[in-house]
Parts: C-alpha cells; structure tokens; sequence
C-alpha cells in the first residue's frame, strides 16, 4: 500500500493486492471503515482512510482488510498501516544561542523525525536545523543553523509523519 504511515487523519490510502473487482469495504482495524472506495483494478484500489481519534500513544500499527462478497482478506504485516500522533514541543535547553550550537528538545511524540526547523515567531521561511540527532521518543538534539537573524526569535518545531509541532511558548529560541 502506498502509503504505508501517516498523521491522525492520512487521506487517501492506494492498496494493492489481487480479487478487488468486487471489492465492498476497506476497514483499517478497530478504527473502523474507509470511505471513498474507488476499485481501480483486480489488483488496486483506493479509500480514504479514517481518522485516527484519540491516541494513547504516539503511534498504532492496524491491519487494513479487504472485503469482497467472498469474505475478507487475512492479516499479515505486508497489510499494516501506520497512523503517527502529532509531536509537540513542550521546553527547549538553552534558549538562546548562536550558530552551532547544541540545543536540546524535549516533547512528546519524536518518533520518525524527519526534520527540525527553526521558524520566526512573526511569520516567515523556517530554516532546517544544520543536524539532529534523535534521543528518545521525548528528547532530541539539534544544531542551530546559520542563516538567524541575531536577537530574532524563532519557534522549534519538530516534523514527523505526524505532522508538524504546533508553535507554542515553550519552543521560543532567541538567535544571538
């Protein structure tokens, strides 16, 4: 299937596999059914998947299935799709500095970092962090980039396949 992650509320999921002509129902584990189906051949399809809803962790890993008037397909981890919460950023060590330094992230929800950025607090193009290096699922390190405007202040945003941080006080960095 393609893709096989996403945020809360991924959209449109391609699953591939063989019998689908007559294909009626697309459920992504107990999270419940599809909607949109749109059979594309014997062997593809398409649905839009549901929304996650309240997560008790950072990730859940479900079996997407099949059903066709004559049954439901079986599980395997070649059907396993997996929905990612959002991360968030809830303190920042230290909360100035200038070009190459460490700063040390802490939050919620780092699985599968993708990218850290450095956005200005009034709007504008982030800039990506020089490098980081992920800890644990709370903790990240990241390097100040070049290219920050000295004495601007820039929120610390981390990106997962969950999306993106939101902006909040906690993530203030102060350029120097």
């Amino acid at each position: 299937m393609s893709p096989v992650s996403g945020a809360a509320s991924p959209g449109s999921i391609t699953v591939n596999g063989s019998g689908f002509l007559n294909a009626t129902a697309v459920t992504f584990g107990a999270i419940g059914a599809g909607t949109g189906l749109t059979v594309l051949n014997d062997s593809q399809l398409s649905v839009t998947a549901p929304a996650h809803g309240a997560f008790t962790g950072c990730l859940d890993t479900v079996d997407i299935t099949v059903t066709t008037p004559g049954g439901t397909s079986t599980t395997s981890v070649s059907d396993q799709f997996v929905y990612y919460n959002a991360p968030a950023v809830t303190g920042i060590s230290p909360t100035s500095g200038a070009e190459g330094i460490n700063v040390t992230v802490t939050g919620t929800c780092f699985d599968s970092v993708s990218d850290v950025t450095f956005t200005p607090t009034g709007g504008g193009a982030s800039i990506s962090a020089s490098s980081f290096t992920p800890i644990s699922e709370t903790q990240l390190v990241a390097v100040v980039p070049a290219g920050l405007t000295a004495s601007a202040t820039y929120d610390i945003q981390v990106v997962t396949p969950g999306g993106t941080s939101p902006a909040v006080a906690g993530d203030v960095f102060t350029a120097a």
